[in-house]
């Protein structure tokens, strides 16, 4: 038996993680036992204010409009299937701009599952022992080439640059 944790933000996903999930469910080899909820950030728009840069308004216009442009980005709320699977919410430290590190106390609670794999759906850059917190270690997707583009939004680089092919990465 194979045995999976997931990295979420809550039960609505993605069209393309919720088809990654439902197909899990086809095998009888494949167990989901765990999710792993990032917690809420609080919602301190003051302060938030005062951090807020030019670019960081153009971006968030920019994913405003595209959202609406590509309506093949559509969510799935998967509750009722995802209804009798354990779950943990996890509040990492941030450190530097993006990296995330996972206390110990959560640490040792998603080792005690004894997954195979934690497949990442959520959270940001997650660095420290959470990685190794299962057998074959974390798996996340990444699409675009990352060899030749880094960054926001996904497949915009290569489009932008003529380029016939987009890659994509577990």
């Amino acid at each position: 038996m194979l045995r999976i944790g997931i990295m979420c933000r809550g039960d609505v996903f993605h069209a393309w993680e919720a088809s990654v999930i439902q197909s899990l469910f086809k095998y009888d080899d494949i167990s989901i036992e765990l999710l792993i909820l990032e917690e809420p950030k609080p919602k301190n728009y003051l302060s938030w204010i005062k951090k807020i840069s030019w670019k960081h308004i153009l971006w968030q216009i920019f994913f405003r409009i595209s959202s609406r442009a590509m309506p093949c980005d559509f969510k799935v709320d998967m509750a009722s299937e995802l209804s009798e699977i354990d779950r943990v919410s996890c509040k990492p430290t941030l450190k530097g701009k993006y990296s995330q590190y996972f206390k110990p106390s959560d640490v040792d609670f998603i080792r005690s599952y004894n997954l195979d794999v934690i497949l990442r759906f959520g959270f940001n850059i997650i660095r420290g022992d959470i990685l190794a917190s299962a057998k074959y270690g974390v798996w996340s997707y990444h699409h675009g080439d990352n060899t030749r583009y880094r960054g926001m939004p996904s497949g915009f680089w290569e489009v932008y640059s003529g380029d016939p092919v987009t890659g994509s990465v577990l």
